[in-house]
């Protein structure tokens, strides 16, 4: 059963003027995290759309047209508790955020999102319930079901908060910079090869990730 608060919360949000999504994502995590973007900015077409994500995610979110700013938390292998990172709770608080919605309910984005500063704070409980959650997120919404697509459970997520999400739509547009850079440096099709340490993609200079990217010929269009 979604909490009655929670279905009102587009209608009680639908003026915010700035919103914060929390989502300290890698790769994978910020591609499935577009359509949930898509989503808001046509829910709330005049406010300014900023992401708090990590630095590989951020780096795909600024191909993203609906997001304005995407922010960098700093993750690394060995990350520093998150209250060490006072600069960035001080430059999100300066931002004045009406809104956040949070979509992971982990406690470090669950403390972000409380100290963002923002009025309206909405999120999904997350692996560890704590009786501190709701009062760092006071709207908080059950987990989606895990056996759906991670994007989709984002998009679910949206729906139950009382947003219309018609189309899960990928947004990513290329910019002429880096079509150009790929033009000259991999002419032709390339394959990326991803391999993963089993936890997350770090990339440090003691990166267990290995990334390998080859030009291929091939008559079979993609």
């Amino acid at each position: 059963m979604v909490p009655s608060n929670i279905q009102s919360i587009f209608e009680r949000t639908r003026g915010a003027k700035k919103i914060l999504v929390v989502d300290l994502g890698f790769l994978g995590d910020s591609i499935h995290l577009i359509p949930a973007l898509v989503a808001i900015k046509q829910n709330y077409p005049g406010a300014v759309l900023d992401v708090l994500s990590a630095p590989v995610g951020a780096e795909v979110l600024k191909l993203c047209p609906e997001v304005d700013a995407p922010r960098v938390f700093p993750l690394s292998e060995k990350s520093p508790a998150w209250w060490r990172h006072w600069s960035v709770i001080r430059s999100l608080r300066r931002e004045k955020y009406d809104l956040t919605f949070n979509f992971s309910g982990a406690d470090r984005t669950l403390f972000l999102s409380f100290l963002s500063g923002a009025r309206w704070r909405v999120g999904q409980e997350g692996a560890r319930k704590h009786f501190w959650s709701s009062i760092l997120v006071p709207d908080l919404l059950p987990r989606i079901d895990s056996g759906l697509p991670v994007f989709r459970q984002k998009c679910e997520f949206l729906r139950r908060c009382g947003l219309s999400v018609v189309e899960e739509k990928f947004s990513l547009k290329v910019g002429g910079d880096a079509r150009q850079w790929a033009i000259e440096k991999l002419p032709g099709p390339a394959l990326h090869l991803a391999r993963s340490n089993g936890r997350r993609s770090f990339v440090t200079r003691r990166a267990r990730s290995v990334f390998l990217v080859f030009p291929f010929r091939t008559s079979r269009p993609f």
